[in-house]
């Protein structure tokens, strides 16, 4: 009978890690225009992480390990990052960040200018980018003035005790604490009193400058 050698082969499997993908971004929430920093805490436990793609959910990407976006449009944004081992062996993981919208503060004093005898002013709020959180807080120059100053309502009604040239101040701020700011000036003018003199007699009969009145 025949013999059958028998052959021996062998095969040399390496098996590579997997690297575990992992970010944290700071702000992870914050006022639009907002800039993130990213910090690649990837781990692998044989081999190295030698690639990072990220993607920044606004249709920009980057390579850097650590890189710093600035989102210019408010939203949330999904942020991926894949991460490649010396090994070619890739792992992806999605994070978020927010980027809250900012008010455009904006008012008109109505009137700009009033006489100290009628020294009430509206201020219409004009105010940008309203969100459901949003408050004022005014401030209306007069820092002197018992019992006032200032005021929280969105349309305040402000009444001045004293002459001047007063710079008014308001800031609008979110629920998200974005905030802005924008000052007006309003003047409150003395009132003009005209004294009519009791030598005026315009009917031709005594000195020439009785019959003309003049207001300076």
């Amino acid at each position: 009978d025949a013999i059958c050698a028998v052959v021996y082969d062998s095969i040399r499997i390496v098996m590579s890690d997997l690297p575990e993908a992992k970010f944290t971004p700071d702000p992870k929430e914050g006022c639009n225009p907002h800039e993130v920093t990213f910090t690649d805490e990837s781990t692998i436990r044989v081999g190295s992480v030698v690639r990072w793609d990220w993607s920044f959910g606004d249709g920009n990407t980057s390579s850097e390990q650590n890189p710093t976006h600035k989102y210019l449009k408010p939203g949330t944004y999904s942020v991926k990052l894949m991460v490649r081992s010396n090994a070619n062996c890739a792992h992806e993981i999605t994070d978020h960040v927010t980027s809250h919208i900012v008010p455009k503060a904006g008012f008109i004093p109505d009137p700009e200018l009033v006489l100290v005898s009628s020294p009430v002013i509206n201020f219409v709020n004009k105010t940008g980018n309203e969100t459901p959180g949003l408050k004022w807080v005014w401030n209306f120059g007069d820092h002197m003035t018992q019992g006032g100053g200032s005021s929280g309502e969105k349309n305040p009604v402000y009444r001045y005790q004293d002459t001047g040239r007063y710079l008014v101040w308001m800031w609008a701020i979110n629920e998200h604490g974005c905030k802005d700011s924008l000052s007006r000036e309003v003047v409150v003018m003395p009132d003009v009193l005209v004294f009519v003199p009791s030598a005026f007699s315009p009917n031709g009969e005594g000195p020439e400058d009785n019959d003309v009145f003049k207001a300076h």
